[in-house]
């Protein structure tokens, strides 16, 4: 999706706390987010959290029955999640 810019006015107290944050945009796009779907961050963070554990159970046991057809696949989590969250479109998932 391509990016919009779009520009928000700080005083220097929020423009220090904007510092600190490491990806601002990112920060921003996700608290938009749980603005739209009726979260405020924290429990929007908790959700993504718990999808992550989600991914990472799933990834587990995809490599752990990887294995018992091909002992040589040589795939970890951490390959398969890495794999997977570069693929966009579906026909990179076949």
């Amino acid at each position: 999706m391509p990016r919009i810019k779009k520009e928000a006015s700080l005083d220097l107290e929020t423009w220090k706390i904007a510092q600190e944050i490491e990806n601002y945009s990112e920060w921003t796009r996700q608290c938009l987010h749980a603005y739209a779907s009726g979260n405020d961050y924290v429990s929007e963070a908790r959700l993504r959290m718990r999808w992550v554990a989600a991914a990472r159970q799933l990834a587990a046991v995809v490599i752990e029955y990887a294995a018992t057809i091909d002992p040589d696949h040589g795939q970890t989590v951490e390959t398969l999640i890495s794999k997977a969250m570069e693929q966009t479109r579906l026909e990179e998932f076949e």
